[in-house]
């Protein structure tokens, strides 16, 4: 009986130091595995992209002939001198400032009239967010019969104060105007939210 108690103790000390090791393991690299998934897709459908672009855009490579060869940074050196590109740049920082300053201003009062003792606040909580969740097609649709030269409501209630119809497409600040107006409209809600759960924290 002596000898089968003192084995006992040396057979058990394995399993346990065993089992240990083991949760020593799980503790440590399972957290890994479980965030792996968005990684690999991050890798493959991001990273992938990205990497190939960088390298495509360092060769001679065209749509319709497949074979390229390294040109090294020919390429960004013919886009700075290309005045359409520099008109994008343009037409891309003008929509910015107009869709972000508005947007900024526009969501920090819906944050902060959200945060306080409204009534029904979770029911306009949520009426916030169906811009966010509108699909895009609806949007564009939406907002250019708005913005229509001859039938949009814009040019209709501009007309009520003596306003002329204005072509919002055809002029580069009042396609600006149109383009930020539903910019802020769509993201605005996004970024209410998140200055919203900022500031209760």
């Amino acid at each position: 009986m002596s000898e089968q108690t003192a084995l006992k103790p040396s057979l058990a000390s394995p399993r346990r130091t065993l089992r240990g090791r083991l949760q020593r393991v799980d503790s440590s690299f399972s957290p890994y595995l479980y965030i792996s998934p968005f990684f690999i897709l991050f890798g493959v459908f991001g990273l992938f992209p990205l990497g190939y672009t960088a390298w495509v855009a360092l060769t001679d490579r065209t749509l319709l002939n497949p074979d390229s060869h390294f040109v090294g940074l020919l390429n960004f050196t013919n886009l700075i001198h290309d005045s359409y590109f520099w008109n994008a740049v343009e037409n891309t920082l003008g929509i910015w400032v107009l869709a972000t300053i508005p947007q900024l201003v526009l969501a920090l009062w819906l944050a902060h009239l959200l945060n306080t003792k409204l009534r029904a606040r979770t029911f306009f909580r949520m009426c916030v967010l169906l811009p966010q969740v509108t699909s895009l097609v609806a949007v564009a649709l939406i907002f250019t019969q708005l913005f229509s030269h001859d039938y949009g409501l814009i040019n209709y209630v501009l007309g009520q104060f003596g306003i002329h119809k204005i072509n919002w497409e055809a002029g580069r600040i009042s396609s600006w105007v149109a383009l930020s107006t539903m910019v802020t409209w769509r993201c605005c809600a996004w970024v209410s939210r998140a200055c919203s759960s900022s500031s209760s924290v």
